[in-house]
């Protein structure tokens, strides 16, 4: 994945879980983009449910 951002203007990740800040719960692939995207990448809340 972070290869694929090199040409990207933005990487675009959704988090899982909705209510908890998303500095204190990122997922390890999260993590691991957010360490070595080469382009800017943001973090969003999941689309609400029903």
């Amino acid at each position: 994945m972070t290869i694929r951002s090199t040409p990207s203007n933005v990487v675009v990740i959704a988090r899982r879980t909705r209510g908890v800040p998303a500095a204190t719960h990122l997922g390890g692939t999260a993590r691991a983009v957010l360490r070595s995207a080469h382009s800017p990448v943001r973090i969003v809340a999941p689309a609400p449910r029903g």
